[in-house]
């Protein structure tokens, strides 16, 4: 059995409650979402997680330079 990042993450944030993660993704898909904390850790994570599945992102942060660096990663 294998695990992709977002599906551990998943189970991370909800060990009792198994979301079904293709159909969360299905549903964000497209959507545009405010992710506040975006420079690091968690909040880092998941901005990348939501690129993948291709929504449209608003990302806040503390640090501009981080953020900075995290678009680029996002726009590659």
């Amino acid at each position: 059995m294998s695990f992709t990042f977002t599906t551990l993450l998943g189970y991370a944030l909800f060990p009792v409650f198994k979301p079904d993660f293709r159909l969360l993704a299905q549903r964000l898909q497209h959507k545009t979402i405010i992710l506040t904390g975006a420079s690091y850790g968690i909040g880092e994570a998941i901005c990348h997680i939501l690129a993948d599945i291709e929504c449209q992102l608003i990302l806040l942060a503390r640090t501009k330079t981080k953020l900075q660096d995290i678009q680029q990663q996002l726009s590659t």
